[in-house]
C-alpha cells in the first residue's frame, strides 16, 4: 500500500514532529488541513524535521468509507502499535510506528493525529 509522505527538513535542529490525517475515510478535514500545512511550510520555517502524512488510510479515504478499510474491515485507529505479520491494517499499523523512512533517524517527539467529527 503506496501512503503519501511529506518531509520537511528545517533549517535549524529540533524535534522530529509527524502529523497524519486520514486515519479514518471519512474524515477529509485532516487530510486537507496537512495539505495545506505543507504547501505553506519552507525549510526555515520548521525547526527540525516535519514528516506529514495527509492520508495515513489511503483504502477507506479513497474508497469513502468511514470508520473501517474496506481491505479487511478493521478500523485503522485500533490497531497500533500494530503487527507486521498481521492483516493489511495491522501491517499498515507497524510501519506507521517505525516506517522505513525513520530507520537509523532520531524518534519521533510529537505525533499528532487529526480527527474530526
Amino acid at each position: 500500500m503506496d501512503v503519501p509522505l511529506i518531509l520537511v527538513n528545517g533549517s535549524r535542529p529540533g524535534p522530529r514532529v509527524v502529523i497524519t490525517g486520514g486515519v479514518h475515510g471519512g474524515e477529509f478535514i485532516g487530510v486537507d488541513a496537512a495539505t495545506r500545512l505543507a504547501g505553506l511550510l519552507e525549510p526555515d520555517d520548521v525547526a527540525g524535521e516535519l514528516v506529514i502524512c495527509p492520508v495515513a488510510n489511503p483504502p477507506a479515504v479513497y474508497g469513502g468509507r468511514l470508520n473501517i478499510s474496506p481491505l479487511d474491515g478493521v478500523n485503522t485507529n485500533r490497531v497500533f502499535p500494530g503487527d507486521k505479520d498481521g492483516g493489511p491494517v495491522h501491517r499498515a499499523g507497524s510501519v506507521r510506528r517505525s516506517p522505513p523512512i525513520f530507520a537509523a533517524r532520531a524518534p519521533t517527539s510529537y505525533s499528532p493525529c487529526t480527527h474530526h467529527g
